[in-house]
């Protein structure tokens, strides 16, 4: 599934790259690098935001989301409220 990337992103100029399945790093100016995951649950798909590839969750989701598409969307709100300044 291709990263559905919202319109407000490019005008933050944030880039995202690839740092694992389902799991990208997100630099902007003036914001310190974060990582966006998506993962599968028993419940549906949960979205976090983290400091990290590899660490705990910053933020997290509800772990009931229905489909990846809505997890990424989350993952990108999470990313504007927690981490955008």
């Amino acid at each position: 599934m291709e990263l559905p990337i919202p319109a407000w992103f490019k005008y933050r100029q944030c880039e995202a790259q690839a740092a694992g399945e389902n799991c990208y790093r997100i630099t902007a100016p003036q914001m310190e690098p974060v990582y966006l995951r998506i993962r599968q649950t028993p419940t549906g798909w949960q979205a976090s935001l983290s400091q990290s590839a590899d660490g705990p969750d910053s933020l997290a989701s509800a772990p009931n989301l229905p489909d990846e598409r809505e997890a990424w969307t989350t993952a990108f709100e999470l990313l504007r409220v927690g981490a955008i300044v």
